[in-house]
């Protein structure tokens, strides 16, 4: 046999194998499991389980009371989904579409919501103490009433969002958009407002991040001034 011949067919079983190896090792890409799917259409329960990538906007059932305490749900389409009073604590959300969802009284503790989208949604007395809402899209957003304290919500868009009498206590909000936004009464205690857009936002009664009651003057927190 000619010898570069010889070694060129060595070189491509070698290439083969390296590639098969490879392919073998790599992490199977996330996605939901139809047997998951079934278990909370019967029991309305699958605490740890896999939905991520998930279409509940097309799904015959809805969630309200949903236990899914744990599960996967990142990049789960979740559009004008009936959440309320479900249970989502520790679940990872990542990426998730919320946008136009009813989710009032629901649980999203210590939740991960990263860069999900809330735009539009309801999550008025809604529990999301702790929760991670970093760079994640509430524009106009209703969390009337709801707990967020301890909450990451640094680069959130929240322009025209109702958080009125909602509890941001220890809330991170540095960086966060929230022109035009309805914060009237919120608790605020311990923020962090630094580089905040509270352009045109409604702050009458709110308990500011030095415990005084809103007097005017938001300059010392440092939050961006209106363009």
């Amino acid at each position: 046999m000619n010898i570069k011949l010889w070694t060129r067919r060595l070189c491509t079983i070698a290439l083969a194998a390296i590639v098969s190896l490879a392919i073998g090792n790599a992490p199977a890409a996330a996605f939901y499991s139809q047997a998951n799917v079934d278990q909370l259409q019967e029991t309305n329960e699958c605490n740890g389980c896999d939905f991520s990538n998930y279409d509940f906007s097309t799904a015959d059932f809805d969630l309200y009371g949903s236990a899914l305490i744990g599960a996967d749900l990142t990049g789960a389409n979740l559009f004008h989904v009936l959440l309320n009073g479900a249970n989502l604590s520790q679940a990872d959300v990542t990426g998730a579409n919320f946008s136009e969802a009813i989710a009032m009284g629901a649980k999203f503790e210590e939740a991960d919501l990263t860069e999900a989208d809330l735009s539009q949604g309801h999550f008025e007395n809604a529990f999301m103490d702790r929760t991670i809402l970093l760079e994640s899209d509430l524009t106009g957003a209703v969390l009337t009433s709801a707990q967020l304290a301890q909450a990451d919500l640094s680069n959130i868009s929240a322009q025209s969002a109702m958080l009125d009498r909602t509890t941001l206590s220890g809330v991170n909000l540095s960086g966060a958009n929230l022109a035009g936004s309805n914060l009237r009464n919120a608790n605020l205690i311990d923020a962090n407002l630094t580089d905040a857009n509270l352009c045109g936002a409604v702050l009458v009664g709110a308990k500011m991040p030095d415990k005084t009651i809103y007097n005017g003057d938001i300059s010392k927190y440092g939050v961006l001034p209106c363009d």
